[in-house]
């Protein structure tokens, strides 16, 4: 906890491994909870980001860094700008099998602000096996719900988002990003479904308002995957098998 110290730890080395963290109550302009210096090569895992707070990167900040961020749940942060959750500024990250939720960012009367969730300009982001819900962005002007593209090539695969919302782009907002990519997703928003494998289906989850992302039966996001998305986890949330069969 940072209730008092601010930031919890700032990030500038390479080579930095992370893993089994409570990052909660951090408070500061940049990088609430974590912050990734230029120049520094880190992985995050297995890591809790609850409750942080800043202009830029509720959670984690991340500027002329590089990165990958996995199995990590990232809940109750807020940016009083961009990035709710996660701001990358000319980064390459890997975000994989996380859980983002209740994350809320955007300034008053701004449209290059929000990013409920991750706000990424310049560079890009592979997301993949991500799940996105009840993400918001604080004002009519602030786009992407759940992730906001600026000027940035960005993958998103394998992932859920539902649930989330904006004035523009309740789940996804790209601004001046025409190559950003998604496939094999449960998004709801128009647009996207049916191609590249994508659809805007209920997903199904067991409880969502308890955290509870796990699929019921019947749900169409069941082997709706691809196996070829980035950081293909072994196990799904009940332990079992990711992979059965051809798909995921």
């Amino acid at each position: 906890d940072a209730p008092d110290i601010g930031r919890c730890l700032s990030l500038g080395a390479d080579g930095i491994r992370i893993s089994g963290f409570v990052f909660s109550f951090g408070n500061t302009p940049t990088g609430g909870a974590v912050m990734a210096l230029p120049l520094s090569r880190f992985i995050i895992e297995d890591c809790l980001f609850e409750g942080n707070s800043a202009n830029l990167g509720g959670g984690l900040y991340s500027k002329n860094a590089a990165g990958t961020v996995n199995k990590c749940e990232f809940t109750g942060n807020m940016a009083k700008a961009k990035g709710g959750a996660v701001y990358a500024e000319f980064s390459v990250l890997s975000i994989t099998n996380c859980v983002f939720s209740e994350n809320t960012a955007g300034a008053s009367g701004s449209s290059v602000t929000g990013g409920g969730a991750v706000f990424i300009v310049g560079a890009g982001a592979t997301i993949a096996n991500c799940t996105f819900y009840n993400n918001s962005t604080h004002y009519p002007a602030n786009g992407g719900g759940a992730i906001y593209n600026y000027l940035a090539t960005t993958v998103i695969a394998n992932s859920i988002l539902w649930g989330n919302t904006a004035a523009v782009g309740p789940q996804v907002y790209s601004f001046y990003s025409p190559n950003t990519t998604i496939t094999h997703c449960d998004i709801d928003q128009p647009g996207f479904e049916p191609g590249n494998g994508n659809m805007r289906r209920d997903p199904l989850w067991a409880d969502p308002e308890a955290g509870d992302f796990r699929l019921q039966v019947g749900s169409p996001c069941i082997d709706a995957g691809t196996l070829d998305a980035l950081g293909l986890p072994e196990l799904d949330f009940e332990g079992g098998p990711r992979v059965s069969g051809a798909a995921v």
